[in-house]
C-alpha cells in the first residue's frame, strides 16, 4: 500500500497532465499574441532610436555613467557580454543590431528565434546604459522573457507541448501586467502623500516630472491633485482585479489608457506611456486583433511607371520596387480623368481605384504609402512647392518637354 503522500503526488501528477492537455489542445490568443509582440518590439524600435543620437554619452567607454563592471559568470557572458573591456569601443554594434532585428520583427512578422534574438541583444544595450531605463524598460525585459516562449508567428503550432508554453506563457504576460498595477496600487495606498491626496501636487512642483500647464493647475487648483491621486489609484485596482471580466474590460482599458496618456503629456513620460499602452493589447480579444491587423496592413497598391530618362529617379524608385512597396510598370498607364500623361517623368496608379498621380504629386503619394517616409512629408512638400523634383529628378523636363512614348493600351 503507498503512502499518502505518494498517493497525492500521483494525484497532483495527474491533474497537471490534464491542466496541460487541456491548455494544448488550441491556441486561443493567436492572432494577439502576435500583434502584442509586434507592438513591443516596435516599441523598442522607438526607445532606442530616440536615444541614438546620444550613443556617445549612454554605451561608449567615455560615458557619463559607467555601467557596472564584466564579471566571468554565464548571466555577464550572456546579458552583458558587450560590457567587456576590448568590445566598449564598438558601442554602436548591439544598438544598429537591435534596431535592424525589431525592424525585422515589427514588419515582416516575428518568429521564434527572432524573439531570441531580441531579448539578448536588448538586455545588452539596456544593460550598457541601466541610468536611464524607467518602468516601461523593466518590464518590457521581463516580457521579452515570455515571448521567447510564446508562439508569436501568427500560425497554429504544429506540436501540442509547443501550444501549451505558448498559452501558459501569454497568461503570463497578462498576469504580469495586473500583478504590477496591484503592486503599485497596494504602494501607494501606503503613502501619507497618496493617502491625503497630494502626490500630484507634490510631483508637479518637480521640474523633471512635469508640464508647465500641470505646474500651474496644480498649484490654482488643489482640488485636482486630491481627484488625480484617488483616481490612479483606482484605475489601478479596477484593471488588477476587473480586467479579467470580458464585459468590463474595454472600459477598463479605455480608463488606464486615459491615465497614461495623461502620465505622457503631464509628467513627460513618454516612453513609458507608450509602452504601457501597447501592453493593453495583450487583453485584446482575437476579432479586435484581426481587425488592428488588418486595417494596419492595408497598404494602397500602388503601379509606377519612370520614363528611362530620368536615371536618378529610376535609382530612388528601384529599391522600393525590389522591396515589393511597389509595382513597376513597362509603359506609362492610360491616363485618368482626361490627364495628359506625355510630359510626365513620373506616374503612379493606385490598383484600387483612387486615382492616378504624376510627378511631384506622385512623389507624395509614394511617401504617404511607405510609413517610413512620411516623418520627411514636411520636406517632401516643400520641395514639390518650390519646383526642386524638376530640376534634380526630372532632368528630361529641363528647357524643352519630351516628347510621350508610346501607350499601350493592350
Amino acid at each position: 500500500m503507498r503512502a499518502p503522500f505518494i498517493q497525492h503526488l500521483h494525484q497532483l501528477a495527474r491533474r497537471v497532465r490534464t491542466f496541460l492537455e487541456r491548455v494544448a489542445r488550441e491556441e486561443p490568443w493567436l492572432v494577439t499574441q502576435h500583434l502584442f509582440a509586434k507592438l513591443i518590439y516596435g516599441w523598442i524600435f522607438l526607445d532606442t532610436l530616440t536615444v541614438l543620437p546620444l550613443h556617445r554619452e549612454l554605451w561608449s567607454i567615455d560615458a557619463l555613467v559607467q555601467p557596472r563592471e564584466f564579471h566571468n559568470v554565464p548571466f555577464d557572458w550572456v546579458f552583458r557580454v558587450f560590457l567587456r573591456p576590448e568590445l566598449r569601443d564598438y558601442h554602436l554594434l548591439f544598438p544598429i543590431a537591435q534596431l535592424a532585428l525589431t525592424a525585422r520583427a515589427f514588419l515582416s512578422g516575428p518568429s521564434r528565434w527572432l524573439a531570441i534574438a531580441i531579448y539578448v541583444v536588448t538586455m545588452n544595450v539596456d544593460n550598457m546604459a541601466e541610468a536611464i531605463l524607467d518602468g516601461g524598460n523593466n518590464l518590457v525585459h521581463l516580457i521579452l522573457f515570455y515571448l521567447v516562449l510564446v508562439n508569436v508567428s501568427g500560425t497554429a503550432s504544429r506540436h501540442s507541448t509547443a501550444r501549451a508554453f505558448s498559452n501558459v506563457a501569454f497568461a503570463a504576460c497578462r498576469f504580469q501586467l495586473a500583478l504590477l498595477y496591484f503592486c503599485a496600487a497596494m504602494y501607494k495606498l501606503n503613502g501619507p502623500l497618496w493617502q491625503s491626496g497630494m502626490a500630484l501636487y507634490y510631483i508637479s512642483q518637480v521640474d523633471l516630472f512635469s508640464h508647465p500647464v500641470m505646474f500651474a493647475a496644480m498649484r490654482h487648483f488643489p482640488g485636482l491633485s486630491l481627484m488625480g491621486s484617488y483616481a490612479a489609484i483606482g484605475v489601478q485596482l479596477a484593471f488588477a482585479l476587473l480586467v479579467w471580466v470580458p464585459r468590463l474590460r474595454p472600459w477598463v482599458l479605455g480608463a488606464a489608457a486615459m491615465l497614461h496618456v495623461g502620465i505622457a503629456f503631464g509628467m513627460g513620460l513618454f516612453g513609458f506611456g507608450l509602452a504601457m499602452l501597447a501592453m493593453y493589447t495583450a487583453f485584446f480579444s482575437e476579432r479586435i486583433s484581426a481587425l488592428v491587423l488588418s486595417v494596419a496592413s492595408r497598404r494602397a497598391e500602388l503601379s509606377v511607371w519612370v520614363r528611362p530618362e530620368c536615371t536618378r529617379l529610376r535609382g530612388i524608385i528601384a529599391p522600393l520596387v525590389h522591396a515589393r512597396v511597389l509595382t513597376e510598370l513597362k509603359s506609362p498607364p492610360v491616363a485618368v480623368h482626361g490627364d495628359d500623361s506625355g510630359d510626365a517623368a513620373l506616374l503612379v496608379v493606385d490598383r484600387r481605384g483612387t486615382g492616378s498621380f504624376r510627378n511631384e504629386s506622385a512623389v507624395l503619394r509614394i511617401a504617404v504609402t511607405v510609413w517610413w517616409l512620411l516623418p520627411f512629408m514636411p520636406l517632401l512638400a516643400t520641395l514639390a512647392y518650390i519646383g526642386a523634383f524638376s530640376w534634380w529628378l526630372y532632368p528630361a523636363q529641363r528647357g524643352s518637354t519630351v516628347s510621350a512614348p508610346e501607350t499601350n493600351h493592350g
